[in-house]
């Protein structure tokens, strides 16, 4: 996505996650990493479960 942020119209240095049951694990493991790496800040993280 950092390749082509002029034709998707969204900001290089933003990221947005999201992501319910198995994905919501994902998202806030990608938050994690994404923070750890300082590479991308996330914006807005959204992590749901399903009971």
């Amino acid at each position: 996505m950092k390749s082509h942020v002029k034709e998707l119209g969204i900001r290089e240095d933003q990221l947005m996650v999201g992501g319910e049951s198995a994905g919501g694990g994902l998202t806030a493991t990608l938050t994690l990493y994404a923070r750890d790496k300082g590479k991308v800040n996330i914006a807005f993280s959204n992590a749901a479960s399903i009971l």
